[in-house]
């Protein structure tokens, strides 16, 4: 699996065309997970290829239900970690045409999302310690550690609420 994400490779974003001739070569990469955040290279590579053929998925939550729109196979995201459910839930109102409830949910998600990546790699962790005491909110070296309870507001009001949907859409 081909891995884009440029912000932790110093700005190396790999092009469409690199991705789409390596997918074609090599019977040993068989996808990409673009966390760079370009609709427009998912739908390039995944229409380079016949249905099957290389799997390609979003990285990052807040691009989910456009990358669904132009052919992504899913996503591989660090914030469906802390909702599943919600991820998961977008998906299948995609799938079922209901896109004013599929916007609605990736309106939230995209938000609570962006809170996290402005705490950083140690946000998930930190969440999911506070909210479903699972972890200690520590990350590997160097990330540090973080405490829910110390994020500004404006991003814990965003987490708040994706973590209560989260929990409503657990119970049904």
């Amino acid at each position: 699996m081909i891995y884009n994400y440029p912000d932790v490779t110093g700005g190396i974003n790999i092009g469409s065309e690199t991705i789409i001739e390596l997918g074609k070569k090599s019977t040993n990469i068989v996808g990409v997970k673009l966390t760079c955040g370009d609709v427009g290279k998912l739908n390039r590579i995944q229409s380079s290829f016949a249905p099957g053929e290389f799997a390609v998925f979003c990285g990052k939550s807040d691009f989910l239900l456009p990358a669904l729109v132009v052919g992504a196979h899913g996503a591989i995201v660090g914030s469906a970690n802390v909702w599943p459910v919600a991820h998961a839930k977008a998906v299948e109102y995609f799938q079922n045409g209901q896109l004013a409830e599929a916007r609605e949910l990736q309106t939230k998600v995209s938000h609570a999302d962006d809170a996290l990546m402005r705490i950083g790699a140690v946000g998930v962790k930190a969440t999911m310690s506070h909210y479903f005491g699972c972890g200690v909110g520590r990350g590997r070296r160097p990330f540090g550690s973080a405490s829910y309870l110390e994020y500004p507001e404006n991003l814990r009001e965003h987490i708040d609420e994706m973590t209560a949907i989260e929990k409503q859409l657990s119970k049904g």
